[in-house]
């Protein structure tokens, strides 16, 4: 079960393209594009687009826009603060979308050797440079791992631990939706991680992951598949 993402050499093929946007979401990766590059200016090295919209797969109304910036420094809180600025124009300019994640990285974090298999696969494989220097021709091929779904899921634990403490001091219903909706599909993709580490699978669309950990684990194929 490769689900046709791997090349004949069995290296991951790389998902996102700008090519593939469809119709609906015209104008929203450069209105992205604009607006981190307008609240971060200088301090932005480039920017990445992901996720459904980029694999041209979104269902409007239903899917998420997910943006990453590679700033020059480390974040900070006002970095953040800037980032969820970019989240809120965007769902308020279009209707389309049903929320908006800008995560925030850094230059050296992204060279870093401890990102072989976490960031430098990510971007390379997973995302589009919609500004700034593209850092993808620069990184290296790679093959569904051991490594790879440890380097994807090595903030796991800190992940969970916040989704925690939101949830026992937030009475925000929206809040609450949103972090249950991102401990969820996280839950499907740790467990994904597992079935590629032992089977040397990859896929990136939540339906197909679930599928992919029933098939491997039926006593989990109900819990991943709702």
């Amino acid at each position: 079960m490769d689900f046709d993402r791997l090349d004949p050499e069995g290296y991951i093929r790389p998902e996102a393209d700008l090519a593939n946007v469809q119709p609906e979401y015209k104008g929203v990766p450069t209105a992205a594009a604009d607006l981190l590059a307008d609240e971060f200016g200088s301090q932005l090295h480039s920017a990445y687009l992901y996720g459904s919209v980029a694999r041209g797969n979104a269902v409007p109304g239903r899917s998420d826009i997910d943006l990453l910036a590679v700033l020059l420094a480390a974040p900070t809180d006002e970095d953040r603060g800037r980032a969820e600025r970019v989240e809120r124009a965007l769902t308020e300019r279009f209707p389309v979308l049903f929320s908006a994640g800008v995560g925030l990285t850094h230059l050296q974090e992204v060279r870093s050797p401890a990102q072989r298999y976490g960031l430098q696969v990510f971007l390379r494989e997973l995302a589009v440079c919609i500004r700034g220097e593209d850092l993808r021709p620069g990184l290296p091929r790679t093959k569904p791992s051991a490594a790879v779904a440890a380097g994807f899921h090595d903030d796991t634990r800190a992940a969970f631990a916040r989704a925690r403490e939101t949830l026992a001091t937030s009475n925000d219903p929206e809040t609450i939706r949103r972090v249950c909706r991102m401990t969820s599909r996280r839950m499907v993709q740790v467990a994904f991680a597992v079935v590629m580490a032992r089977e040397g699978v990859w896929a990136t669309v939540l339906e197909e992951q679930a599928a992919a950990v029933g098939a491997a684990f039926p006593q989990w194929a109900e819990a991943a598949r709702r």
